[in-house]
């Protein structure tokens, strides 16, 4: 895949070039990470006018993970491979990390990016709850080896580092 943008954003309008692939399409880490080194020179008032749209591509890249989570979960299931949801509960934690990537936006106000973590975590927390509590009931109540040796992990994995 080649560089989305070959250099971080220095401007509004590359910003909201970058927010909408953020809103349309996944993102590789160092793609994200590149973002960290942009900035908006236009000011505050810039600012003002981009938060929205950057929490609704941040709500976007997490819509998109709990989708992928949920959809290779139910392939799990189906096909019988408990095996493989630990590996699918990881590479979720991996794409709520990266969704994490404002925190690292020095132009943005601290308060916005406060405000936009706690609400992000709590919803990630939400979709995690969701999909990890119905896994560890049906470990314990199926007789199946593979979804006992499944439940060690499913206690060990954690959607955020403490």
């Amino acid at each position: 895949m080649t560089d989305l943008w070959g250099t971080p954003p220095r401007s509004y309008a590359q910003w909201m070039d970058c927010v909408e692939t953020l809103r349309r399409r996944t993102v590789p880490a160092e793609q994200l990470r590149l973002l960290a080194l942009g900035a908006l020179p236009e000011g505050e008032a810039m600012a003002l006018r981009l938060e929205p749209r950057l929490t609704e591509a941040v709500n976007a890249m997490l819509n998109r993970a709990a989708r992928h989570l949920t959809a290779r979960l139910n392939q799990c299931l189906e096909w019988g491979e408990a095996e493989e949801i630990p590996r699918a509960l990881r590479r979720f934690r991996r794409e709520t990390e990266a969704c994490l990537f404002f925190r690292e936006l020095s132009f943005l106000p601290a308060d916005y990016r406060r405000a936009l973590e706690d609400s992000f975590r709590q919803e990630a927390q939400r979709c995690w709850d969701q999909v990890v509590e119905p896994l560890r009931l049906r470990c314990a109540q199926t007789p199946d080896a593979r979804w006992e040796d499944l439940l060690h992990p499913l206690k060990r994995i954690r959607l955020f580092a403490e």
